[in-house]
């Protein structure tokens, strides 16, 4: 089954705002993946609310299922965690 995808005005201003170019290939080539597999093993439920989390390297992408249509509520790019060595 393949699914409608719907994305929020919040998560494409999120997507827009992405500093590269690659970046947001990268986020809209993992969204329309999941129109076709919703559930893949990197997705995760938050809680019982029928939010799910799918982690994709530093992008993270929160959606929700509803019948036949897939929202897309939020886009976040992970900064890199910054290391410190202490001597």
């Amino acid at each position: 089954m393949k699914y409608k995808i719907r994305v929020v005005r919040g998560a494409r201003s999120e997507i827009e705002a992405l500093p590269k170019r690659k970046r947001r290939k990268q986020c809209i080539a993992a969204i329309k993946a999941l129109a076709s597999s919703p559930l893949p093993a990197e997705a995760e439920r938050l809680t019982r609310s029928g939010i799910f989390r799918l982690r994709d390297g530093r992008l993270k992408v929160l959606y929700a299922i509803d019948g036949d249509i897939l929202t897309v509520l939020s886009t976040t790019w992970m900064p890199r965690k910054r290391t410190t060595v202490v001597k």
